[in-house]
């Protein structure tokens, strides 16, 4: 029933759409005719549903994917986040809210076509233009919501926020408190909205948690990585060290800054200059995590090795940053997959305890 009630639903709107309950039908329609928009059905078969998902991101990372299920677990949410889901939507399905997904998902497809076709004049436009002209815009035209966007070690917090005014070269938002305490940590915001097709960057010049509200300022256009971005990539647990091995047997240990499912960052010393950029070196990484819920305090040890390009490195200060991408095996996806997980749940949790200093310290602020 649901099923047809979809159908019904998309054929009002759309020149073509198809209907499946097998994954490989699903990707054979997939590879016939491209579709823009997929719809999903998370059910008990959650592992076979969320690969289909990876299949049809690798095959297109513009192709957006509506989820939905009556599976309300973290565990779910979390890998809606990790294979680029652009929306859940927990059942039973509310048609209202569906339509706006959709709406949202055209909205995203837009943006990434002129992103590509553009890409040159949009960032000389981006570059030229004052934000604050698009968003005096947006209050004249009364489009008061817009979503912030903030970063916990890689864990995205987002939430809608209304604009309210432009007040001495600041812009003032109201939010959520947990969108404050998310900015508090970062120190910076992003503003994103349907109605202009860059995202902004701003820095924070006041933060109110009495009224829940943000004063931006230095608002400037950025493009469009936090959308587009394949894969999650979080901050890894202190300590960990990736080995990097060239060809001819030259070896460098590195500290972990951040990894993805496809690719991870390190820090080495400046001085250290026998890798280059576009080589292609072999690497090792060593997890320690978990790998059971019911057992957390047995920890396993797993080594990844792997072939990895160097995708770019950075001077910063007697640093070098250096950018890989890497090559694993579909045994080593899984471990990473399950370390991911873990450790975004960890995050989670440390991200509530931040939320709580915080507000221990803003109440003892306002006793003294």
């Amino acid at each position: 029933k649901l099923q047809n009630k979809f159908k019904r639903y998309f054929n009002d709107f759309f020149k073509n759409s198809f209907i499946t309950t097998e994954n490989d039908q699903a990707i054979e329609i997939f590879d016939k005719y491209n579709p823009e928009i997929i719809v999903v059905n998370i059910d008990i078969n959650e592992t076979e549903n969320f690969n289909l998902i990876k299949k049809f991101k690798e095959k297109n990372i513009f192709t957006q994917i509506i989820v939905i299920s009556d599976n309300t677990q973290i565990r779910i949410l979390l890998n809606c986040i990790h294979t680029g889901v652009t929306e859940y939507l927990p059942k039973p399905v509310n048609f209202e809210n569906f339509e706006r997904y959709v709406m949202k998902a055209l909205n995203n497809l837009y943006l990434y076509i002129n992103g590509e076709e553009k890409n040159e004049d949009r960032n000389t436009l981006a570059n030229n233009k004052n934000p604050f002209d698009d968003i005096q815009k947006l209050l004249e035209d009364k489009h008061a919501e817009v979503t912030l966007i903030n970063n916990y070690k890689g864990i995205q917090i987002k939430h809608l926020s209304e604009l309210l005014e432009i007040k001495d070269e600041c812009l003032i938002l109201k939010t959520t408190a947990t969108q404050l305490y998310a900015i508090k940590y970062e120190g910076a915001a992003v503003l994103r909205t349907d109605h202009i097709e860059r995202e902004i960057l701003s820095d924070i010049e006041k933060i109110d948690y009495v009224n829940n509200e943000v004063y931006l300022s230095n608002l400037r256009y950025i493009g469009l990585s936090s959308q587009v971005r394949k894969d999650i990539r979080i901050e890894p647990d202190s300590g960990f060290i990736v080995s990097m091995y060239k060809a001819n047997g030259e070896s460098v240990d590195t500290e972990l800054v951040d990894i993805s499912m496809n690719s991870l960052s390190v820090k080495i010393h400046e001085s250290i200059k026998i890798f280059e950029e576009k080589e292609k070196i072999n690497i090792k990484i060593k997890l320690n995590f978990s790998n059971s819920v019911t057992f957390k305090n047995v920890i396993q040890t797993s080594i990844l090795a792997c072939k990895a390009t160097i995708l770019s490195i950075k001077t910063i200060g007697n640093e070098k940053k250096v950018i890989l991408i890497t090559e694993l095996s579909n045994h080593d996806k899984d471990i990473l997959s399950k370390y991911i997980l873990q450790r975004e749940m960890v995050l989670i949790e440390e991200f509530k305890e931040f939320i709580l200093n915080e507000r221990r310290n803003n109440r003892k602020k306002l006793t003294e």
